[in-house]
């Protein structure tokens, strides 16, 4: 995957490289309770938040990186 030296050079070329990286992956691990979250409610849930269970399943499927 990435070695040690290529992740070094991305945070010299970038001093904020680390706080970014940190950033998405909080980003990511919020959407995929969130998703998770959304199969497991009830219709009348949804509907209160203005999905259907047709959205909640498609954005279930949804991988963790996409918006």
């Amino acid at each position: 995957m990435f070695s040690a030296r290529i992740l070094a050079t991305w945070a010299r070329r970038s001093p904020r490289f680390f706080e970014i990286a940190c950033s998405t992956l909080v980003t990511w691990q919020k959407r995929a309770v969130m998703r998770r979250a959304f199969v497991r409610m009830e219709t009348h849930m949804l509907r209160d938040i203005g999905l259907t269970a047709w959205d909640a399943q498609h954005e279930a499927q949804k991988p963790f990186w996409r918006a």
